[in-house]
């Protein structure tokens, strides 16, 4: 393929970085996915600017809850364009979780957590009905089936104390032999975070995989059992799962070596959360998890080791602060194929607003209880992923080209 620049290609990427940043999304995806259709098709583009077009296709479609689409936009881009690092660690973390699960055992690590759960085994929290109109995420779900129970909590450990031990050791060793003993970060936020992607662990890749397929994923078929267009997360034709990971991370609250002590108030990008404790609650002060909609001034679920706590990402929650030990967790953010939620959102949002303007009720819409933050929680709060800050370095490389 010939390898020339054209303007129009250039001007394409330039302009819809800007539509994008004047929250003109659908034109700024139409330009971006010209561009990457045009060079699917073999017309002159450098690779250079077909990896910046699937690499834009993709965020963008994540900014609008099309994570399918994003995925695919990624993989896409990275078979044709293979230089590329960011769009190939996009579709290698796709191979890594969307593979069936084929390994018969992992030494060590496997354990007999609880599978094929039933609703019994959850303690359920429901949204206050007179914060409905805050609580955007019970838009995703069949309110007949859902009832706006949004939290779960398992009453039985789905990971056995010994299994949470060895991956925390595995985690201990990745860090000892190649991050010299230091954490990171895949978070950026007002505080401080210190987490590691699981996809960085070779070790606990298969164990993910088994953990999610055998345990987790029937799970969440029971938690929430139909989404908001009439499907649901398991195929009805193959039986299969398609729940999908779009993150999985292990975090690490420490109030002694590195004070990372809590996570300010925010969303996840994700259909449901799952936050899986790694270690005993007596090895810590403090801790899980506060959503805003569960009480007048939110409520603080916690789990102990094994134990998970489920809910729709959508939710407005925050890591509580722990004020002495060290807390473990496994976070993963997860969507469903082919399920775009972000317009379920944006509808629950807009029919909401209109009942406030138009009824009687638009004195008790402005006087819903209030919320109180969780305490140390710093005071407008927000968290910035990493892929966060991907996506605005993405807008922010506009050409010195002529828009005009």
């Amino acid at each position: 393929m010939q390898e020339v620049y054209p303007g129009d290609t250039s001007i394409k990427l330039a302009r819809a970085r800007l539509l994008f940043k004047d929250d003109n999304k659908a034109e700024a995806l139409r330009l971006v996915l010209e561009v990457c259709s045009a060079f699917e098709r073999g017309e002159a583009c450098t690779k250079e600017a077909a990896a910046d077009a699937f690499n834009l296709a993709g965020w963008f479609r994540i900014h609008d809850s099309d994570h399918s689409g994003a995925y695919a936009a990624w993989s896409a881009g990275s078979e044709l364009a293979p230089h590329c690092a960011m769009l190939a660690r996009q579709k290698r973390k796709r191979h890594y979780w969307d593979q069936i699960a084929t390994e018969l055992i992992i030494i060590g690590l496997v354990g007999d957590g609880a599978q094929n759960l039933t609703i019994d085994d959850f303690e359920v929290f429901q949204v206050l009905p007179e914060l409905y109109s805050r609580t955007s995420a019970l838009a995703l779900f069949n309110p007949e089936r859902q009832k706006q129970q949004l939290v779960f909590r398992t009453k039985v450990a789905l990971l056995s104390n010994a299994e949470c031990a060895n991956v925390l050791k595995s985690v201990h060793a990745f860090h000892n032999e190649s991050l010299n003993g230091k954490w990171g970060t895949v978070r950026k936020s007002t505080v401080k975070t210190t987490d590691v992607a699981v996809e960085d662990i070779p070790e606990l890749r298969p164990w993910l995989r088994i953990l999610l397929q055998s345990r987790l994923y029937p799970a969440l078929a029971t938690a929430f059992p139909e989404l908001s267009d009439g499907t649901s997360f398991v195929d009805r034709v193959s039986g299969q799962s398609r729940t999908r990971v779009h993150d999985a991370f292990i975090v690490r609250y420490d109030a002694e070596k590195d004070k990372s002590l809590s996570l300010p108030e925010h969303m996840d990008t994700s259909v449901v959360s799952v936050i899986l404790s790694l270690n005993s609650a007596n090895e810590f002060d403090g801790g899980g998890t506060w959503f805003e909609a569960l009480g007048h001034q939110g409520a603080v679920i916690t789990a102990d080791i094994g134990h998970a706590v489920f809910f729709a990402g959508p939710m407005r929650h925050a890591g509580y602060p722990i004020s002495a030990g060290t807390r473990f967790i496994l976070v993963l953010f997860l969507y469903v194929e082919g399920f775009k939620y972000g317009d379920c959102l944006l509808q629950h949002g807009a029919k909401h607003s209109k009942q406030c303007r138009e009824s009687s009720e638009e004195l008790a819409c402005s006087q819903s209880p209030p919320i109180t933050k969780p305490s140390g929680d710093t005071e407008g709060g927000y968290v910035v992923y990493h892929q966060t800050e991907e996506l605005v370095n993405a807008l922010d490389r506009i050409d010195d080209v002529d828009l005009f």
